[in-house]
């Protein structure tokens, strides 16, 4: 062989080298790749990032490694397997689903590092003895809903097929032991008869998707968090309706929602979380619920917010660190119990806040521990005098609280010495109490209330917290004031004419025993004589003033049926 052709040879198999070459990387590349742009975009599950915009589903999924006939179980492609009427998915992949399964399930064990993708197009199945959807391993698991589709899951009210060692997982219609996304502009309807709706032992992260919910226990829960974002969500269920439960790890166990529209009618919390719930606009309307929001923090930023609990409305449950936190929004609460309720704090920088309370004896319309500080906003509370609080003279803006009964409808307002409206607003339930702070009330200044266009009542502002109701639901500056300078009303009010018997100290009135229990009072205690001492003795009083001079027979009656506040953190067992 001559020198030139061997050199021409030699040339010709570097090339068939070169090209075998790029055909590997490039088959490599095709099989790993990833898109990270919106829109119609493919790319292999097998290099999803765990990222904000893929976890959000900003990325369309067209380009499927596999295609699932639900109507006749066939698959084109590879990753899955069926069966009886069980898809198992092994690997990673994207898999598209479409049809009806009447009585099957999906279950997804695939490897620790397995990015699984399940494209749901108009889905339904049902199952009658475990979960619809069952992932017991991969790295991540996204559904995607196809925009324009419904896709429903209903399970029965019996599991008999469980797939760990204690027998009691799957628990749910749509059950997760990874971190689980759903995204996609679909609909996603959840029948859940046997107990939970959407569970996710990890991570829940919703984005865009419309989810309807009805459970037999929890609608929607996420150990980790459940983080939801532009996604429309209604829940039925009869006990919570949005859940995190991890109360362990540091920077878990929390709910935020963002922009989002979400009614909740549940049995239990509408929405409960053991760390923080974060609020940032949107809708929230917690129809029916035992307490409305419940977490260790409980921070509202902004949207438009209307709660109806059978017991606490807004609670920060735990222990004194807990913290109620609003700083915008309009919010709305109507409860049976506490309105605003914290172990520890309450603030309120911004936003529009009502709170409707209660006329139970042993509940109030606020509820702290430590302090209300007000540094702005509006807010309006109406309610019983049973457990009143006021807000905190730690506030930097100015709270008045009038004492005048009223009914459901009522028409309120409150105008300056000047004639300058402070509030207006209708009433939906009985009071014997209102509070107002806003940025228009000045120190200095009276205000009179007026109530169906009638004048009730005036009041001085004298300091940053100017009540004629102290935080126990007694008149005036007297009897059980906590130090927190509320109830501003002069003592001098208390007796009839402003007069206070000549030698009267009202400083050295007796104070009540710790141990005193007006619910079990010694059978010689004179009731119509709050002064007796318990060991029987009465204390002398000034000539001409009898004891009802210094408390009302109402306070007494009041006093009587108080009862002893038992903080929610004893139902977070419940919870």
């Amino acid at each position: 062989m001559k020198k030139r052709e061997i050199i021409i040879f030699s040339l010709i198999m570097i090339f068939i080298v070169i090209v075998l070459a790029l055909l590997i990387v490039y088959s490599k590349l095709s099989n790993n790749s990833e898109t990270k742009t919106t829109g119609n975009s493919s790319y292999s599950a097998s290099k999803l990032e765990v990222e904000s915009k893929n976890k959000r589903g900003e990325v369309e999924y067209t380009n499927y490694n596999t295609k699932i006939n639900l109507n006749d179980l066939s698959i084109d492609g590879s990753g899955a397997s069926v069966k009886g009427n069980t898809i198992t998915i092994s690997k990673v992949g994207i898999y598209y689903f479409k049809g009806t399964l009447e009585d099957g399930n999906i279950v997804v064990n695939a490897g620790d590092e397995d990015n699984v993708v399940l494209v749901f197009d108009g889905v339904s199945i049902k199952t009658s003895n475990t979960a619809c959807i069952n992932v017991i391993n991969a790295k991540n698991i996204y559904i995607n809903l196809v925009a324009g589709t419904t896709n429903t899951f209903t399970d029965s009210s019996k599991y008999t097929v469980f797939t760990n060692d204690d027998g009691d997982e799957p628990d749910s219609t749509i059950f997760s032991k990874t971190d689980l996304f759903i995204n996609g502009k679909g609909t996603l309807i959840v029948n859940a008869n046997y107990l939970d709706g959407i569970v996710s032992k990890d991570e829940l992260v919703i984005t865009n998707a419309t989810i309807e919910v009805n459970s037999n226990d929890d609608a929607i829960r996420g150990k980790d968090c459940v983080d939801i974002k532009d996604a429309t969500i209604t829940v039925t269920s009869k006990q919570d309706g949005i859940k995190s439960t991890n109360d362990t790890d540091e920077g878990r166990g929390y709910v935020i929602i963002e922009n989002s529209n979400i009614a909740i009618n549940a049995g239990d919390d509408g929405i409960h979380a053991e760390k923080q719930v974060i609020i940032n606009g949107g809708t929230l309307n917690i129809e029916d619920s035992h307490e409305g929001i419940e977490g260790l923090t409980v921070q509202i930023n902004s949207g438009d917010i209307k709660i109806k609990a059978d017991d606490d409305g807004i609670n920060g449950a735990g222990d004194n660190s807990a913290l109620v936190e609003i700083n915008g929004g309009n919010i709305y609460v109507d409860s049976n119990g506490d309105g605003l309720d914290s172990n520890g704090s309450i603030s309120m920088k911004g936003g529009n806040v009502v709170v409707a309370g209660t006329m139970n004896a042993g509940n109030g319309a606020v509820d702290y521990d430590k302090e209300f500080n007000v540094s702005g906003g509006s807010l309006i509370v109406y309610g019983g005098t049973g457990m009143w609080q006021n807000t905190s003279n730690t506030s930097s803006q100015y709270t008045i609280c009038f004492s005048s009964q009223g009914s459901s409808g009522d028409t309120i307002r409150v105008v300056d010495s000047d004639g300058n409206e402070i509030a207006n607003f209708k009433t939906n339930k009985n009071y014997s109490a209102l509070l107002i702070s806003n940025s228009n009330i000045k120190n200095e200044k009276t205000y009179i209330l007026y109530i169906n266009g009638e004048e009730k009542t005036q009041l001085e502002v004298t300091s940053v917290v100017s009540s004629q109701i102290n935080s126990n639901g007694f008149m005036g500056g007297m009897g059980g004031q906590r130090n927190d300078g509320q109830g501003d009303k002069r003592r001098e009010e208390m007796f009839e004419g402003g007069n206070i018997p000549e030698g009267f100290n009202p400083d050295n009135i007796p104070e009540r025993p710790d141990d005193f229990d007006p619910k079990n009072l010694p059978e010689d205690f004179d009731q119509e004589n709050v002064l007796q001492m318990p060991n029987g003795e009465k204390p002398e009083l000034p000539e001409g003033m009898a004891s009802d001079d210094i408390r009302s027979k109402g306070n007494r009656e009041n006093m009587q049926n108080k009862q002893g506040k038992n903080k929610m953190s004893q139902q977070s067992d419940n919870n």
